[in-house]
């Protein structure tokens, strides 16, 4: 794991209910999570993204993020333990 960036290393699955997700106002002017109206969904915030699951079809309907070409790094996740999220019920 890359020791200068300690924060990507895999979050133990109580740890993601402060996640704070996708920034509604990045890069500069705001542009909301779409919604589904009439259908039934959960938002799951993540680091610096979101996930608009549809607990009816188990996938995600809608992923939001930010990304700041300039900043870009490749990195190496071949070691990231992969887990079902906590909040969501396990067959979902």
């Amino acid at each position: 794991m890359n020791e200068l960036l300690p924060e990507l290393r895999p979050a133990r699955l109580e740890d993601l209910s402060d996640r704070i997700g996708f920034d509604e106002q990045f890069p500069g002017h705001r542009v909301p999570v779409p919604t589904l109206d009439g259908t039934e969904t959960v938002l799951l915030p993540y680091t610096h993204f979101s996930v608009l699951m549809r607990p009816d079809k188990r996938l995600a309907a809608v992923t939001a993020l930010g990304i700041d070409g300039g900043k870009l790094m490749d990195l190496d996740r071949s070691d990231i333990a992969w887990q079902p999220d906590s909040r969501l019920p396990e067959d979902q």
